[in-house]
Formats: C-alpha cells, sequence, structure tokens
C-alpha cells in the first residue's frame, strides 16, 4: 500500500481564493443604502406579549360584598401602553403599590376572560380582609384613574392540550377561586374549548366568592358549579367536606385532569383522598 498522497487542485482555485475580497467588495458597494428596519415585526409581536411592564389605569371599582373589591384595569396609552398583553385563563400579573422607596408588588390573578383583554380590560378581585399590605392599600386608595404599574401576564396554571385532558376537574376555596372564574369565563365566551366541573369548598354559602356568577355560568353545558359546604345544608349544595367519594361523584368516566388552588388547610384536607384516587403524576395540577 503506497503511503504517498495525492492532492489535486489548479491554480484557478487559488486565483479564485484571492479574487474573494474584491468580489464581496462589489457585492457590498451594489447593495442598496435602505436604512435597516428601526423594528422587526417579530420583536414587536413578543414586546406586545411580554412586555418588561405595562401602564394601566383603574376604569372601575366596585364592592362586591363587604369584603371584597373588583377592579377593572385598562391601557393607559399616555404612560405608554396602547394595548393589553394577552394572557390565558388562570395566568397572574404583579401590580406595583405604594409611593416612592415604599413601592412594592403583589401577584393578582385575572378574573377575567382572555377575550376582555382584547377589547383592552383585565379584571382583578382584591380580598378587604386580607393580611397583607397590598390588599390594605389597593382598597383604601384605589379609585377611578388611580394609575398602576403592572408586569406582563405570567404563570404556568392553565390548560393546555399537549398536556392536559379536556375535561378538568378543578378543587379551590375562598382563597383560590379566582383562575376558576377565568377559566369558565373563557368557556363562556368561546375562548376555551374543554368542560369544567369546580369544586368549591366553603364553610357557609356567604364564604362562596362569586357564587351568583358562578351560578349564572354554570348555565353553560361546558361548566358545572359544585358548592361543599362544612357548617350549612342547603338545598342543591353538597354538605361536607371534600372526599374521593365526592370527586368521583362530579368527574367524568373517561380520564381527567384534576387542577388545585386554595389554602394549606385544603391541600392538607384533600390531599389523602386524592392519593387514593392513584393519579398520573402529570394528570395534577397545582398552583404555585
Amino acid at each position: 500500500m503506497s503511503d504517498k498522497i495525492i492532492v489535486r487542485s489548479a491554480m484557478k482555485d487559488k486565483r479564485n481564493f484571492t479574487e474573494l475580497p474584491e468580489l464581496r467588495k462589489g457585492i457590498i458597494d451594489l447593495a442598496p443604502t435602505t436604512p435597516l428596519a428601526a423594528n422587526y415585526t417579530v420583536n414587536s409581536v413578543a414586546n406586545a406579549l411580554h412586555p418588561v411592564k405595562q401602564a394601566l389605569k383603574v376604569s372601575q371599582c366596585e364592592e362586591l360584598t363587604k369584603g371584597t373589591m373588583i377592579y377593572s384595569l385598562v391601557p393607559d396609552p399616555t404612560e405608554g401602553t396602547a394595548v393589553l398583553a394577552y394572557f390565558r385563563a388562570g395566568q397572574k400579573l404583579d401590580v406595583c403599590y405604594g409611593e416612592g422607596e415604599q413601592e412594592n408588588k403583589a401577584a393578582f390573578t385575572i378574573c377575567s376572560s382572555p377575550a376582555r383583554a382584547i377589547n383592552g380590560e383585565y379584571v382583578i378581585i382584591v380580598d378587604k380582609g386580607a393580611e397583607s399590605d397590598a390588599a390594605k392599600y389597593i382598597t383604601s386608595e384605589w379609585q377611578v384613574g388611580t394609575q398602576v404599574t403592572a408586569s406582563a401576564p405570567y404563570g404556568q396554571f392553565y390548560y393546555q392540550a399537549i398536556r392536559d385532558s379536556s375535561y378538568i376537574v378543578a378543587v379551590c376555596d375562598s382563597t383560590g377561586y379566582e383562575p376558576f372564574l377565568s377559566m369558565a369565563e373563557a368557556i363562556n365566551d368561546g375562548t376555551l374549548n374543554v368542560d369544567l366541573t369546580l369544586i368549591f369548598a366553603a364553610r357557609k354559602h356567604s364564604d362562596v366568592v362569586m357564587a351568583d356568577r358562578f351560578v349564572e355560568l354554570s348555565q353553560n353545558k361546558h361548566f358545572k358549579f359544585i358548592m361543599v359546604l362544612s357548617d350549612e345544608r342547603i338545598f342543591k349544595c353538597e354538605r361536607g367536606f371534600i372526599t374521593k367519594s365526592l370527586i368521583e361523584k362530579y368527574a367524568p368516566a373517561n380520564k381527567y385532569s384534576l387542577f388545585i388552588n386554595g389554602t394549606q388547610e385544603l391541600l392538607n384536607t384533600i390531599s389523602p383522598h386524592i392519593d387514593e384516587l392513584k393519579f398520573e403524576t402529570n394528570r395534577i395540577r397545582y398552583n404555585k
């Protein structure tokens, strides 16, 4: 076997190589001098969906009950926000509160349907009795016209077709109903194409926030609303606590996803019953 390596080439290859700089210069000289775009469409879309911050203002505020306030937030074009960032039902946003060096931020779940964001409105509900500085400040200081700085919507607690079943059984208490109100609103206006059964745990009927709206939304065949009251017996409401048998009573025969949001007390109470259901890990969603 020969140990010689034969390389066949030609002077033409070397000549072409040495002429490349002149060739490139000619192409550059022939290129148009039109300035590059100041902003590209893909960047505009990204900025609209995920802005660093949004300038909003309060357009409506109303006392729902003695303990809760509802606020409508709209874009503030005078401060640079012309349209609201889109969100998925179940997501939240951070809002700033306080002034100067005392300014802080707190997260609130958007209660309205994503369709209303397209029309320029977010809706959040604030508990006046919550043990938080944010709730105390907002319910005492916000009024129609108040300017609010907020983040883009964020969070993973929403329906994902690639992962979740199109039938969802949700469990919540009075501190975790907001994502499911948004989902129910989205189902009602056609934004979200799923079936949702919401099991709401409370001591008394008066503790069920937005009960009338949930009942109204349950007129849609794709949304069911069940109240479970531990300290009160009311017609058409379940009595007692959320158990394995109660979940199975309202769950479909086929596979479904289980969404859970609420206090640690609720999680501690239902965890043993969830374990008995022997759910696959990817079929249970907790709001974190």
